[in-house]
């Protein structure tokens, strides 16, 4: 990432709403971090329970399944789980299953990935500054849609993954105007509905709150 991105040009509307976000964010964490540890502490007590994941997760934890899971605390809901199109495995309870091989398809165009690699975050803490993140934040501002959707991952996919789709998801709210977005702990409960356990660790919560004070400092000094 040597070279600078390029800078965003904000409306009026977009400086009033980053403005007003600013401002309630930055209070928030300078003045009531107790408050943000509450919410932290409120999402951790409302986490999916064993049973309500066995419960949800049914194909993950079939005996021909199971062993394809890294973690096996961490297991796809079956609502949403991404489900193989074709297996050479004929039996039905396992054909369809994500696992970590390689799957062999034809193609007949191809397709162009940019990926964006982060080596220095570290598993289940936060990157010494803010400053890299936002500079793949940045980077994605610039992209078209037509290039297609964003794909976000780590080891597990759930502790820097939710902490970054976090950060991006607000930041791309309030630009929209929506102010809901100010609500943090709500954005991580629902990514949680989704994907269990999106956002590991207090100090990545309170890096989201960082995060997102810094790229708005930044985009209403523009």
């Amino acid at each position: 990432m040597a070279e600078s991105c390029p800078r965003m040009s904000l409306s009026h509307v977009q400086v009033k709403n980053c403005t007003e976000a600013l401002t309630y964010l930055k209070d928030k964490l300078i003045n009531n971090l107790h408050l943000i540890l509450q919410d932290f502490a409120h999402l951790e007590a409302n986490m999916i329970t064993p049973t309500e994941m066995r419960r949800r997760s049914t194909i993950a934890l079939q005996p021909l399944n199971f062993n394809k899971n890294r973690y096996t605390s961490i297991l796809p809901f079956d609502e949403n789980r991404v489900i193989l199109r074709s297996s050479t495995d004929g039996r039905s309870e396992a054909h369809d299953y994500i696992n970590a091989n390689y799957c062999s398809i034809e193609l007949e165009e191809a397709s162009f990935v940019l990926h964006v690699h982060y080596n220095e975050w570290p598993d289940e803490g936060v990157p010494k500054d803010t400053f890299a993140v936002r500079e793949i934040l940045k980077r994605l501002y610039h992209l078209p849609p037509n290039l297609g959707p964003i794909v976000v991952h780590c080891s597990a996919g759930i502790g820097r993954t939710g902490t970054y789709c976090t950060i991006h998801n607000t930041i791309q709210r309030i630009l929209a105007g929506d102010l809901s977005a100010l609500d943090i702990a709500n954005t991580v409960s629902v990514f949680r509905s989704q994907r269990i356990g999106m956002l590991q660790t207090q100090d990545q919560y309170i890096f989201c709150y960082k995060a997102i004070i810094d790229e708005l400092e930044d985009l209403v000094s523009q």
